[in-house]
Formats: C-alpha cells, sequence, structure tokens
C-alpha cells in the first residue's frame, strides 16, 4: 500500500464538512413550530414537512 498524504486527507474533511454541516442546521430549522426560523427551534413541529406535502400540483416541474 502507497503512503497516503495527511494534508490531502484533512483537505478533504474539511471539505465534506463545509458541504454537509449546512444540511444538517437546514434540517434541523425544519422542525421549528414558529413562523419566523430561529436556532435552536423553541418547539418541535412537523409543520413545514406537512406544509411542503400538502401543496397542489400546480408548482410541480413536470
Amino acid at each position: 500500500m502507497k503512503n497516503r498524504h495527511p494534508i490531502a486527507a484533512i483537505l478533504a474533511v474539511i471539505g465534506y464538512s463545509i458541504m454537509v454541516v449546512p444540511i444538517f442546521f437546514v434540517v434541523a430549522i425544519s422542525f421549528n413550530a414558529g413562523d419566523t426560523l430561529t436556532f435552536p427551534p423553541a418547539e418541535v413541529s412537523l409543520r413545514w414537512f406537512g406544509a411542503a406535502l400538502g401543496q397542489n400540483g400546480s408548482s410541480t416541474p413536470w
């Protein structure tokens, strides 16, 4: 096995973190029960998921 470069591994972890960490914040904020976005959510709710799934079909791209 060849020697791996530790700097490349560190840069890969930093790059993946930059891409994945914002997704965790968006998912956490999506459980907010209020009308405004706050982090951390004061109350937990599935309100926004119900609103997204309850939309009529006029907004679908196909």
